[in-house]
């Protein structure tokens, strides 16, 4: 009976090691702090990438009826009033051109961003 348990204790303090030299070198590194930075950056290229979307679909989208049926697809899932809905999507949707630019450069820098922290943290 001592030999498989001798065998497991042997193990178990392998693992022991591992993980404890994996927790040292992760603080060492400065792992969380990476983490929450290629988190950050990511969630924060959503909106612009939200942007251009929107902005794209003015160009390809122009129709008023189509607009009302992405409206009220929108609405189904926000709870908010369909008077402001409408009116922020009516105005981005004018002002296509230059919500798109400012979309795509913010898109740029945050991605751009994202993966500078990603590569800095993988050498």
């Amino acid at each position: 009976m001592s030999a498989p348990l001798g065998w497991l204790r042997r193990a178990g303090s392998r693992v022991w090691a591992v993980a404890h030299v994996a927790a040292r070198r992760a603080i060492e590194e400065r792992a969380p702090e990476a983490a929450a930075s290629v988190g950050f950056f990511a969630v924060f290229s959503f909106f612009p990438l939200l942007l251009i979307l929107v902005a794209v679909s003015g160009f390809v989208l122009a129709d008023t009826h189509t607009q009302d049926q992405i409206l009220s697809s929108v609405l189904r899932f926000l709870p908010v009033s369909r008077e402001l809905v409408s009116a922020n999507m009516r105005t981005v949707l004018n002002a296509r051109g230059a919500v798109g630019f400012i979309g795509a450069a913010t898109l740029l820098w945050s991605a751009t961003s994202a993966f500078t922290v990603l590569v800095n943290n993988l050498n």
